[in-house]
């Protein structure tokens, strides 16, 4: 990066006055072009990775990632934590419903069925005659009717005991997204607003060092990399933080 172009640029008006060994000026200037080789690396995956954002979305236009996170975009707001409206749950009360149906058809084939018939009827060749029948049928031989209508009971209390767990379920998964938000919005935060700032003064503190020769090359590449190690660990949370606000979206009704 740019701190390590000036310091490429240092060691090698340190080495023209003799104020450093050939070693060091060596071992220095590999280490600056090491740098310089990952930040393009570094570059090159991040085109890929938008080409291939772009390709998914499937758009005529093309998107790009903002140099700077908009926390209004990402904040979470609104969030309820009655889960019965959640689409999964809604989904396991269908499922209870269909097997209460089905349930039902197969005992009412196992119930005796009542019919009862009337009409007119002429009698010695005289109208005014009312008839009436009445009926009962009982299923014989109902046992797989019988069985069929078992099944249908235990896939009722299946759904029933799916609905349940499904619910307590959803509701420790709540509870956790909902810590591991409060966890990794804490921790960016704090890197956003205090490690960062910090890691920004090491890094030009260690280079004017150097250049004053306050500092040898080992100590000022130990304070670089301590520096660098705290934006990649800020970059970590940044990450988990994200993730946290999706994973929270899923249950948002």
């Amino acid at each position: 990066d740019s701190i390590y172009t000036q310091f490429e640029k240092a060691i090698q008006l340190n080495f023209e006055v003799e104020a450093i060994s050939r070693l060091e000026y060596s071992s220095a200037t590999n280490q600056a072009l090491q740098i310089s080789n990952k930040l393009q690396q570094a570059e090159s995956d991040y085109a890929i990775t938008q080409q291939k954002l772009n390709l998914w979305l499937v758009s005529d236009t093309y998107y790009s990632v903002p140099e700077t996170l908009d926390g209004s975009e990402v904040a979470v707001l609104g969030m309820d934590t009655d889960l019965r409206n959640h689409p999964e749950l809604q989904l396991s009360q269908k499922r209870i419903k269909e097997t209460e149906a089905n349930n039902f058809a197969a005992r009412s084939d196992l119930m005796p069925n009542f019919n009862l018939q009337g009409g007119l009827q002429k009698v010695n060749g005289s109208n005014g005659f009312y008839s009436y029948q009445a009926g009962i049928s009982i299923p014989l031989f109902s046992g797989m009717v019988r069985s069929q209508a078992k099944a249908s009971k235990i896939d009722n209390e299946i759904a029933r005991a799916n609905a349940d767990f499904t619910q307590r379920q959803l509701q420790s998964q709540y509870q956790q997204a909902i810590q591991a938000h409060q966890k990794w919005e804490g921790s960016w935060h704090f890197y956003r607003d205090k490690a960062l700032p910090l890691a920004q003064e090491q890094r030009k503190g260690a280079l004017l060092a150097y250049k004053e020769g306050a500092v040898d090359y080992a100590a000022f590449t130990q304070i670089i990399r301590d520096a660098i190690q705290t934006e990649m660990d800020a970059l970590d949370a940044l990450d988990n933080y994200l993730k946290s606000v999706f994973e929270l979206q899923y249950f948002k009704q």
